[in-house]
């Protein structure tokens, strides 16, 4: 239905996305993790890689801009060419040490803080390519500065503008970005995604008057406070990240064009311990009287109807039609028609009925016509046969 019924994660470190079976096979068509060769699942916050050691003949893996720490389930992937997991949180690459084929590693913007921790991979002879910095993110590993910090020059070259005031669209999605510095020069900013990163603190973006849709889903923000002042915001998605309780979203309801909240996103499994609690739905909805979409979900105006009748047929479903504990006895069925309702009926006009007869006529004709064809083709056939016979001569 609309709403998918996965488990919703119980702890808050566990707010990102976990590779699954199902996410490997819809990202890359395949019915068999076998038969994976090449993936990308970058900028998606995923936290735990799950059964990705499962895709053994897997060549090229991109796993850059997410949140993971532990790279033990690659260690099964003996095929393995091409590796990037820049913009992680690993400090340790001894997992990778046994895949023997990698050619390319591209571990950037991670938590690599001495060349011990690069020893592991001596064993990779075929290893030809190492990726430790990467300038054009402003990717690096040194143990204080692991991820990027939003500059003017990071903006200029993102958008192409030579003036801050002029970016209108921005979007700085699974860079790794801790510090949001001077973002809030883009006074004019209507639309920014800032997804899949390490930001905690949102106060650059006060500023933002104009802004009109935010995405910070995937990220480490548990206090909205600083967004309140953003007074044309229309839609805002925080899934993924520490929003405790309804207390943390009380300062948006001076937002009053306000319309679409995102909290929980069950394509990513991306969620906010505030969610955890049964009735967050109903106090959002009256909290925000001019909310048109929760979650993803319509809930005022067109189609609004459709997404309840949703998910009124879930619940009835998930109860499993028990009422207080039995299942009560279904009425019989009943067809929607009367009994002759498909039957052909002759009218009394008189055109009609000439026209019927006609019909009928035409109809005998054609099949005395079909047998005539039937036996005359029967008939040659049968000639044709006796001519191909070979010729037999007595002694």
């Amino acid at each position: 239905m609309m709403d998918s019924k996965r488990d919703m994660k119980d702890q808050e470190t566990e707010r990102v996305s976990k590779v699954t079976a199902v996410l490997l096979k819809s990202r890359t068509g395949e019915f068999d993790l076998e038969s994976i060769l090449f993936l990308k699942l970058r900028g998606l916050g995923i936290y735990d890689l799950g059964c990705i050691g499962d895709c053994i003949n897997l060549e090229r893996l991109d796993l850059s801009g997410n949140n993971i720490t532990n790279l033990a389930p690659l260690s099964s992937l003996r095929l393995l060419q091409i590796l990037n997991v820049s913009a992680n949180r690993i400090s340790n690459l001894e997992d990778i040490s046994c895949c023997d084929s990698l050619q390319s590693l591209n571990v950037a913007g991670n938590l690599i803080s001495s060349i011990d921790n690069i020893h592991c991979l001596q064993s990779l002879r075929k290893l030809e390519n190492i990726r430790l910095k990467d300038n054009t993110y402003n990717y690096t590993n040194p143990e204080t500065e692991r991820v990027s910090k939003v500059t003017a020059v990071l903006l200029k070259s993102r958008t192409g503008e030579f003036d801050l005031e002029s970016i209108l669209f921005l979007k700085l999605r699974g860079l790794g970005i801790y510090d949001l510095g001077c973002i809030g020069d883009c006074i004019n900013l209507e639309r920014l995604d800032l997804s899949g990163n390490n930001i905690t603190n949102l106060a650059p973006l006060s500023s933002l008057r104009l802004l009109q849709i935010l995405n910070v889903s995937a990220n480490r923000i548990s206090n909205l406070e600083d967004i309140s002042c953003c007074d044309s915001l229309q839609s805002l998605n925080v899934a993924g990240n520490l929003i405790s309780s309804i207390d943390n979203i009380h300062c948006l309801q001076s937002l009053r064009k306000l319309e679409n909240i995102r909290l929980k996103d069950n394509t990513y499994n991306y969620t906010n311990p505030v969610c955890k609690n049964s009735s967050y739905r109903n106090i959002l909805l009256e909290m925000f009287p001019n909310i048109r979409v929760l979650d993803g979900e319509r809930v005022v105006g067109r189609g609004s109807d459709l997404y309840k009748l949703c998910k009124d047929i879930d619940e009835t479903i998930k109860a499993g039609f028990y009422r207080n504990g039995q299942l009560p006895e279904l009425p019989g069925c009943k067809p929607w028609v009367d009994n002759d309702f498909w039957e052909i009926k002759r009218s009394s006009n008189a055109i009609i009925d000439e026209a019927y007869k006609q019909f009928n006529d035409v109809l005998h004709e054609c099949r005395l016509l079909n047998n005539r064809a039937t036996h005359v083709i029967s008939q040659t056939e049968r000639s044709l046969s006796l001519k191909n016979q070979p010729k037999q001569y007595s002694v």
